[in-house]
């Protein structure tokens, strides 16, 4: 994960924020954000560094990186005292709290989608917008495999010419078919945003362009 310049209002688009990256491969738009400040609203974790918490849980995925194999861990998490330097985790669904501790970037969406191969229909714990989960939107999402392989998704939505969006219930047929076991929505709407080898490759709803977010999820080749 990466953040956008550290300057007021902390926005890049998301092509910006890739690009500061010789190495960067691809990318997505990541976590929800202030629009006056580009501040992180919810949980954000950059290079072991919690950014920000929340006294909600809040659907969360954290990145781990050991023994040369990245993988996720899925989970709604609370993250409070964070601004002590010093955060406790509490995760809702039966992650371990030492294991967000060690994770090195984590960043927090709107629905838990899938976890360890089911499906999730209650979303009262995240306390998301209401109609947030049955309207079609443009939506990001980032998932895992049986075989552990990382899924980054964007969904094109508000453009009728190219697709409507999509609602949580379809996301997770979507989740299934890409044989996903756990996955997460992330920031979406007119943030929905897909960079890949220097070139965005979906069409971001905002119709004055990529919008400026806070963060992005990118992918760099490990270092062998």
């Amino acid at each position: 994960i990466d953040r956008a310049a550290r300057v007021e209002p902390a926005r890049e688009t998301v092509a910006a924020i890739a690009g500061r990256r010789d190495d960067a491969i691809a990318a997505i738009n990541a976590g929800f954000f202030s629009l006056e400040t580009g501040r992180p609203t919810d949980f954000l974790k950059v290079d072991g560094e919690v950014v920000n918490g929340t006294s909600r849980a809040r659907a969360a995925v954290g990145i781990l990186n050991e023994g040369g194999v990245t993988q996720l861990l899925f989970d709604r998490v609370i993250v409070t005292n964070w601004r002590n330097g010093n955060p406790a985790y509490k995760p809702l669904l039966g992650s371990s709290s030492k294991d967000w501790a060690r994770t090195a970037h984590a960043i927090s969406g709107a629905g838990l989608l899938m976890l360890n191969g089911r499906a999730l229909s209650d979303w009262t714990d995240e306390r998301i917008a209401a109609g947030f989960e049955t309207k079609r939107h443009p939506r990001t999402i980032i998932g895992a495999d049986a075989q552990g392989a990382i899924w980054l998704v964007a969904i094109d939505g508000r453009n009728p010419a190219v697709s409507l969006g999509m609602s949580f219930s379809e996301l997770q047929r979507l989740c299934r078919r890409l044989g996903l076991r756990s996955a997460l929505d992330l920031g979406g709407g007119r943030s929905t945003t897909m960079w890949v080898d220097g070139r965005i490759v979906n069409h971001p709803s905002d119709p004055e362009g990529p919008r400026k977010v806070s963060d992005a999820i990118l992918v760099i080749p490990r270092v062998r």
